[in-house]
This record gives structure tokens, sequence and C-alpha cells, in this order.
């Protein structure tokens, strides 16, 4: 989950949530390849998917949870506006949101008219 509250300082760049079903497509099928054919394709290709599926519908529930907190906060990102949202969990990772349309910007975002949350 903690990886998909991450992927959503990305929107502003285009980054969307149907991109976790392609990311999941294609580590299912490489999977399968690198099982060198070691295995039945068809059960290879089931347990993977199997696995894959469960891994990614957490990720998505993750970035589905970060994008309600930062809706339910009640915080319209103005110009200069910034959302950071630091990590409960010991290794206190940060997530920056910003609504800027470039990377520069971005980079320089700062704690700006910032909102923390809880992830």
């Amino acid at each position: 989950m903690q990886f998909g509250a991450e992927q959503v300082a990305r929107r502003p760049f285009g980054f969307k949530a149907d991109f976790f079903a392609e990311m999941a497509s294609s580590l299912t099928t490489e999977c399968v390849f690198l099982d060198g054919a070691a295995h039945s394709p068809t059960d290879t290709f089931e347990a993977w998917a199997q696995l894959v599926e469960l891994m990614f519908s957490a990720v998505r529930d993750g970035y589905y949870l970060f994008v309600r907190k930062l809706r339910r906060s009640n915080f319209s990102l103005g110009q200069n506006g910034c959302v950071i949202a630091k990590s409960s969990s010991k290794n206190e990772k940060q997530i920056n949101y910003c609504d800027k349309s470039s990377k520069e910007e971005f980079k320089n975002c700062g704690g700006r008219q910032s909102v923390s949350l809880e992830i």
C-alpha cells in the first residue's frame, strides 16, 4: 500500500492508476518468461497472475486511499500549493504532492501552503 501512496506525487506529471494494471501485466509476463519452461506455461501464468493480482490490488488500494485523504482534507491546491505527507512508520518517508506543471517547480515546492497527512 505504501508504494501506491507514493505514486500520488506523480499525478501532476500524468501518472494514472491505470498504469498499475500495465505494470502487473508486464510483471506477470516477465515472470513466465523467466521460468524458462520449467513448468507448464498455463500453470506458471496462473500462479504468477494470482500473486501479482494480490500485490497490485494492495498497491492500487494504497493509491486510492491516499487520493481520498487528499480530497477529505478539503485542501484546494492553489498556485503554489503543496501537500506533504509523512508516513507514521519508522522509515519516515515523505510524499510531496504539488499542483505544478514542471519538474523544476515541483522540486522547489518546499513547504508553502502544505498539509501533513498520515499514510
